[in-house]
């Protein structure tokens, strides 16, 4: 029953672009019922042979045997009243829709102009290639009043970050004993790594179409890694640039609540042993985001004097405070 009143609606017979006359369904309900009346008048007329009479006792016998074409004709006036109602309340939704269709028009223009001063104000809007384009995959439901950046553009922020900071964690990990006389094999589970987190970044910033010229292209990168010219700190580095500019777009939408893992990689800090070798170390300042990233875990705090706090000791793949 529910579909076939959504096909009725979908035929748009009280369709708002026109007059109560101009309607279908009004011609079509007015012209059955008076050519209903009609034949019962005629059957009536022709079966009983009246002729023609102006007394009183005529006009109600008139009334008499014309009471069912009457009554007929007299729904006209039911018909009529129900269908100008709903004339007048399609007229009114069309109104507040075209009333809500342009607030939207406008508030999208707004919040586009106010997303542009606030990446100017963080002197990061050169670094999108389209600062339209950028909106729009930040904020894919803005056309229709949601501001809110759009639950597609979220998961990809935590999926990809997840990703490059388990990415980091799996580096902190790898040391010589693992692979012991095999410097190969070492740099090249290094390399392989590496390259994801590379990988990563550039998805992250193609998808929000910003620009990754503070990245090495493929072959620049492949190159230095050969020669044994690569360091961690020119990746983390650039991470940390295109994690706290990631930061500062997010940061428009007050709603948002960034994942650890945002705020763990845009504060990302290396202690490196010199370029990459089968010897290399690599520890870095990751807070714990848990094992999927994007959980904060709470510790029990220790008290620490002054000369303890930011005074690490380090551990094969972990920093102890």
């Amino acid at each position: 029953m529910k579909s076939y009143w959504n096909r009725f609606k979908a035929y748009r017979v009280f369709s708002p672009d026109k007059s109560f006359f101009q309607l279908g369904i009004v011609w079509f309900t007015f012209t059955i019922i008076f050519i209903t009346s009609i034949i019962l008048i005629f059957g009536i007329t022709t079966t009983e042979n009246y002729t023609g009479c102006m007394s009183a006792n005529c006009f109600e016998t008139f009334i008499t045997s014309y009471k069912l074409p009457m009554g007929v004709l007299s729904l006209l006036i039911p018909f009529g009243a129900i269908y100008a109602a709903q004339h007048r309340s399609e007229l009114t939704i069309a109104q507040i829709t075209s009333a809500e269709s342009q607030n939207n028009f406008i508030n999208y223009y707004k919040h586009l102009e106010e997303f542009k001063a606030h990446l100017e104000n963080n002197g990061v809007i050169g670094e999108c290639q389209n600062y339209r384009s950028t909106h729009f995959r930040f904020f894919q439901n803005s056309r229709g009043g949601d501001y809110k950046i759009s639950a597609d553009s979220q998961k990809v922020i935590r999926l990809k970050l997840s990703k490059i900071y388990k990415g980091f964690r799996t580096l902190e990990n790898y040391s010589v004993s693992k692979f012991e006389g095999d410097e190969t094999n070492a740099i090249n589970h290094v390399t392989q790594e590496v390259m994801k987190i590379r990988a990563m970044i550039n998805e992250l910033l193609h998808y929000f179409q910003l620009s990754n010229d503070k990245l090495d292209n493929e072959n620049d990168h492949n190159e230095k890694v050969m020669s044994g010219r690569f360091k961690m700190d020119a990746l983390v580095k650039s991470t940390k640039q295109y994690i706290k500019l990631l930061k500062y777009i997010t940061d428009f939408c007050h709603d948002y609540r960034q994942p650890p893992s945002m705020n763990a990689l845009s504060d990302i800090e290396v202690e490196s042993q010199g370029y990459l070798t089968s010897d290399a170390k690599f520890y870095f300042n990751l807070v714990d985001c848990g094992e999927d990233g994007n959980t904060i875990v709470i510790k029990p705090s220790t008290i620490k004097t002054s000369s303890e706090v930011f005074s690490p000791t380090i551990t094969l793949g972990q920093i102890k405070y």
